[in-house]
């Protein structure tokens, strides 16, 4: 049913929560914000100013502007930048940048969820060759 996870649709169903679908559709929109959405609903959550925010990030606002719209996209110094000035997590900050960068590459894709879960696993043993690389040179 719309494409929802069962676990999903079992909460919405459940005598105990008192939940309306548009509830569940604001909440799955807001889990799905883009990198410069969620820049902006942040800054203005904080009450920040956004030419206070460009100034921090040494910036024009008009670039800032641009960022929040998702018309350009941020350096990821500027991603560790405004994780502090937003006082939000650097490491969620930057997956959402790094998501949005996946998305903006293979997004139209047919078979882009085949190559991000291809991907992943390449990623997983990189990692693993470069730990044993590493143990190993430790040994020696």
């Amino acid at each position: 049913m719309y494409g929802f996870p069962d676990y999903l649709l079992r909460a919405v169903s459940c005598d105990r929560v008192s939940i309306t679908f548009g509830e569940v559709l604001k909440a799955l929109e807001q889990e799905m914000k883009s990198f410069g959405e969620t820049i902006r609903k942040t800054r203005e959550q904080r009450n920040l100013a956004m030419r206070v925010v460009a100034e921090l990030l040494h910036i024009d606002p008009s670039l800032l502007s641009r960022i929040e719209r998702d018309v350009k996209r941020p350096t990821r110094r500027q991603v560790v930048m405004l994780a502090a000035i937003l006082d939000t997590d650097e490491k969620d900050l930057m997956v959402d940048f790094l998501s949005d960068k996946i998305i903006r590459v293979i997004n139209t894709e047919p078979l882009a969820l085949s190559a991000i879960r291809v991907a992943e696993e390449k990623i997983r043993f990189a990692r693993e060759q470069a730990d044993r690389e590493r143990s190993d040179s430790d040994r020696y």
